[in-house]
């Protein structure tokens, strides 16, 4: 008995090492052919911050963009705000093949605005050709619920959770057969092999399309991320895109935030200049 307690709380507290929160951006996987197999989700912290310090990132164009994962020829990115890397060679393992389903969310449970992912046709920075379709507090709200339930599912609701191997305790695999799992709190009626987040959220034509990307054979698929507030409380917002390359390179891209100074970094800046016309002045009068 005392062998068996002192395994559960081992298993314990290994499933309760990383905690999930509200507006936590989620990046889910599993195997699309092989539904039986493990889901992986990765917890890239508060959204907000998330999208935020991508945009801080040195950028090209005006845009920045954040390797999220790691693997043959890439290393995730190093930054302030962003979460360890996940090790890609691991999820793959974990999701036993290379049939992988990648979708992206996030839910604010007071708001019930959601964070949620459409497929885009290309690395065009800007809204999809199908956007998400805003609807009412109560229909989003269920769409909110099955995300939190992944939430709480990375973070050791049923004690059978496992960290990724070569990665933090942001990723972890899990049972898909869970009650809260990704592969369970995604299904649609109907649609068993496209994520629709319980049917709530629209998905076809034209309000978005599905949520899902499977990872491609050669080059790259892309992932449109929007904000998408409840019906009549503000239009959608376009947060950026993942780039998900057939290497297994996992990318986000955003547009690049410019350095603004301080006011009182202004009123340095002024009072420098005053003094500079001053002297240069004092040094004409000088000559005259």
């Amino acid at each position: 008995m005392l062998a068996l307690t002192g395994a559960a709380l081992v298993a314990a507290s290994q499933a309760q090492a990383q905690t999930f929160n509200n507006q936590d951006l989620l990046l889910d996987f599993r195997n699309t052919a092989a539904i039986s197999s493990p889901n992986v989700t990765v917890d890239e912290g508060n959204v907000g911050s998330f999208v935020s310090a991508v945009a801080a990132l040195p950028g090209s164009g005006g845009y920045s963009t954040a390797v999220l994962d790691t693997g043959t020829g890439f290393t995730a990115t190093t930054a302030a705000g962003l979460q360890a890397g996940f090790s890609y060679a691991s999820l793959a393992s974990a999701v036993a093949g290379s049939a992988i389903g990648f979708s992206a969310a996030a839910e604010d449970n007071s708001s019930e605005t959601l964070w949620l992912t459409r497929i885009q046709t290309s690395s065009t920075y800007g809204f999809p050709t199908k956007q998400s379709v805003q609807q009412g507090a109560a229909t989003q709200g269920q769409t909110a619920t099955a995300i939190a339930n992944i939430g709480e599912e990375f973070a050791g609701l049923n004690l059978d959770q496992t960290q990724l191997g070569g990665s933090g305790v942001n990723a972890q695999s899990y049972p898909s057969g869970d009650n809260y799992s990704y592969q369970t709190q995604g299904e649609g009626p109907g649609t068993p092999n496209i994520i629709t987040y319980g049917a709530t959220q629209p998905t076809a034509a034209p309000a978005g399309g599905v949520l899902e990307i499977p990872k491609p054979s050669t080059g790259s698929s892309y992932l449109a991320l929007e904000e998408v507030p409840v019906l009549t409380t503000g239009a959608d917002v376009y947060e950026g895109f993942f780039t998900f390359k057939s290497d297994g390179e996992i990318d986000f891209t955003t547009a690049t935030v410019s350095a603004v100074p301080e006011p009182a970094t202004y009123g340095l800046l002024a009072g420098l200049g005053l003094l500079a016309v001053a002297m240069r002045r004092q040094f004409r009068s000088m000559i005259a």
